[in-house]
């Protein structure tokens, strides 16, 4: 279930010792976990892992809002991901940690930010990726989302949290990554904190349009017409996802973000 460390060291061991006699030249394996896994290894046995070549370990850290685990089910605390963090990073690995823009929805959204940027801070991963929230047509948070326990973020204000945990990661050292199409702005990514203000120009470029650039932006995005922010400025394109918009029945004056929920749900 993503969390090899689980395993007795031995096999861990067995495991790693096979991988580089079958493939000798090697230099970088990976593995998942979780940090409540992490958080009991000892760093003597973290180092054992190392020293037989396992050299990365990602997690996915989501939230460091216990409010929000818990809302989750996640299965883990700040602490947990704070105490684990730092043992893969005392072992001398690389650790990869996976945010959730979004994830905390409206009610949980300020402790969503303030908690997942304390405890990146406390941890300062070797990368931080970004994740937005998505939530598939069934499962337990489109459940909750039916109930009316859980109110999603349109997309705007999934970039105006993203822009509050930059700021809140001031003097943190790490490297940021946009990697995934779930994400509406891929060039938020950079090294912090020489690109920190760099990066919150993007976001205040976004956030400062009028919502009917926001919403061409976004139904761009979503459509493929456009991939940066700077694109919007492009000769023509305004115009290209005012005919798309046309064909697709949305008006760009008005809020846009039902329309666009059930687009990202495809991409799922």
């Amino acid at each position: 279930d993503a969390n090899a460390l689980a395993s007795p060291e031995g096999k861990v061991l067995g495991v790693l010792a096979g991988i580089r006699e079958r493939f000798p030249g090697v230099d970088r394996i990976t593995t998942y976990s979780q940090s409540r896994t992490l958080a009991r290894q000892p760093v003597e046995r973290l180092i054992r892992y190392r020293e037989a070549g396992l050299n990365r370990v990602h997690v996915g850290l989501e939230t460091g809002s216990d409010a929000v685990m818990e809302l989750m089910t996640k299965g883990a605390t700040a602490a947990m991901h704070i105490e684990g963090g730092r043992r893969v990073l005392e072992a001398g690995m690389h650790l990869c940690t996976y945010v959730m823009p979004g994830l905390g929805g409206v009610a949980l959204r300020d402790d969503h930010v303030a908690e997942t940027a304390r405890v990146l801070a406390a941890v300062e991963p070797s990368a931080v990726r970004l994740r937005s929230l998505v939530i598939p047509p069934r499962g337990p948070l489109a459940e909750l989302e039916r109930e009316g326990r859980f109110t999603a973020l349109g997309e705007a204000a999934v970039v105006a949290e993203i822009r509050d945990l930059l700021a809140g990661l001031e003097g943190v050292h790490t490297t940021l990554v946009s990697d995934h199409d779930l994400n509406l702005l891929p060039e938020i990514e950079g090294t912090l904190p020489d690109d920190l203000p760099q990066l919150l120009a993007v976001c205040d470029t976004f956030l400062g349009w009028p919502r009917i650039d926001r919403n061409r932006f976004v139904l761009g995005r979503r459509t493929g017409l456009v991939g940066q922010v700077a694109d919007l400025e492009q000769p023509g394109v305004r115009e290209q996802i005012d005919a798309m918009a046309a064909r697709v029945g949305v008006d760009l004056a008005e809020p846009i973000d039902g329309w666009i929920q059930q687009v990202r749900r495809q991409m799922v």
